[in-house]
């Protein structure tokens, strides 16, 4: 049985792909996201707050576009690549993001630079300079460059306030933790680490520190935007579905089972239709792989 699925998962992992690429990734930077990005001190705030979300979106559809892709055309050759990406987004802290976002890098970070510097195996504060030495050298794998660094020793610090936080829960006593209903925390600190990462995709995609600067400057100003801005529409859409994230995320799975059953026969008629979906609203010309830079 798993021999006759294997076609079909690898055609399921190239549409999704192509939809990720084409459609969802493309329309976010030539519309929202690049706008925006490449001229931030003549953005609305609200423009620059929907850009802001919108690349958190453009580069996770991208990074899991290509790797589907890639999945889905080993799998048609015989080769079984590993998950590179599973829902990120719903990470309730920093630690959980690394370990859901780019899998194979975070391994990679993990096994040949934080556990031979000595990971945690040499006291609580040393453990917290290999995180950040570690996260600041995955920053600039990335590109030389100060937003690049800055990137990383965000997240480095990010996870060794974490790593504060979680020594100072074994201290505090277990009433106090279940006064906060765990369905709140949980959803609490997801929403915060959203927010974090958000932020820190700013770094990420600015071309300079200045443009990173004034960019996060006009964010300040999101309360006093008019009303009936033309980005706030879609910065609502953007905010639904970061909210509802959890929820699609399990539709998409219930519904890539259903897909596995189908019978062959099937298969064009829903492939054709995908196709056409993406040739007819995608946007012209060409996807950029962001991961290509790099």
């Amino acid at each position: 049985m798993r021999r006759i699925l294997l076609p079909k998962q690898a055609v399921g992992l190239i549409l999704l792909g192509l939809l990720k690429l084409f459609l969802v990734s493309d329309y976010l930077d030539k519309h929202l996201v690049s706008p925006v990005f490449s001229a931030p001190s003549n953005a609305t705030p609200v423009a620059s707050l929907t850009a802001v979300i919108a690349y958190a979106w453009q580069i996770y559809m991208n990074f899991s576009g290509y790797t589907d892709l890639v999945r889905g055309i080993g799998l048609l050759l015989g080769f079984h690549l590993p998950e590179n990406f599973n829902a990120p987004y719903l990470a309730a802290n920093i630690s959980e993001f690394w370990r859901r976002w780019h899998i194979t890098l975070s391994r990679f970070i993990t096994d040949y630079i934080y556990i031979p510097l000595g990971g945690n195996r040499r006291g609580f504060v040393r453990q917290n300079i290999n995180v950040l030495i570690a996260m600041g050298l995955s920053g600039l794998w990335h590109g030389v460059g100060m937003n690049f660094f800055i990137w990383g020793m965000l997240h480095g610090a990010g996870l060794v306030v974490l790593n504060g936080f979680n020594r100072l829960k074994m201290v505090i006593a277990d009433d106090v933790k279940q006064r906060i209903p765990s369905r709140l925390a949980h959803e609490g600190a997801r929403f915060v680490t959203f927010v974090f990462l958000c932020l820190t995709w700013v770094f990420f995609r600015s071309a300079n520190f200045d443009d990173a600067i004034t960019l996060l400057s006009s964010l300040t100003h999101c309360f006093s935007s008019e009303l009936f801005d033309p980005h706030m529409l879609i910065l609502w859409v953007l905010i639904a579905v970061t909210a509802f994230y959890g929820f699609l995320d399990h539709l998409k799975k219930r519904v890539w089972g259903y897909c596995e059953w189908l019978p062959w026969w099937a298969y064009p008629f829903g492939i054709a239709a995908l196709l056409t979906l993406i040739f007819m609203f995608a946007p012209a010309g060409t996807p950029g792989f962001i991961y290509a830079n790099f």
